[in-house]
């Protein structure tokens, strides 16, 4: 099924004993807020399974983190490693520099690494990762 075709609710319910369904979602919150489907990259998979990703300004974070219902990461062969301390090394030293200067290619000032996010572990299948043999971004 294409996420296109993916029936979107309007309302997230939780349902079960006690209380009536509770709404999760306030229809005036932005739907980027708790989105149920992302779709983004990481910029380091470590061999155990971590994931690093790194942001200026953080606004996918909170639904890569928590907020969406589901999380797709496609993730080029190029961006495993070994270990936590080496995925941060390769956020900072080699993603960074390589986003900051085509930020400044397309005529805005650079780019900054202000925030960020591991993942350590992930309840059921909420994340999705899709390694892909060739490279993609930095």
């Amino acid at each position: 099924m294409f996420l296109a075709d993916h029936p979107r609710p309007t309302t997230r319910q939780v349902t079960g004993g006690g209380p009536p369904p509770q709404l999760l979602r306030d229809p005036g919150q932005p739907l980027g807020a708790a989105p149920d489907y992302i779709l983004g990259s990481a910029h380091a998979v470590t061999d155990s399974g971590e994931i690093v990703v790194g942001s200026g300004s953080g606004s996918q974070l909170g639904a890569y983190a928590y907020a969406a219902d589901h999380v797709i990461l496609v993730i080029g062969h190029q961006k495993l490693v070994r270990d936590l301390d080496e995925g941060l090394r390769r956020l900072r030293e080699y993603s960074l520099p390589r986003e900051f200067a085509r930020m400044q290619a397309a005529g805005f000032p650079g780019s900054v690494l202000a925030k960020t996010l591991v993942l350590h572990h992930e309840r059921g299948d909420r994340t999705m990762v899709i390694l892909v043999p060739e490279t993609l971004g930095f």
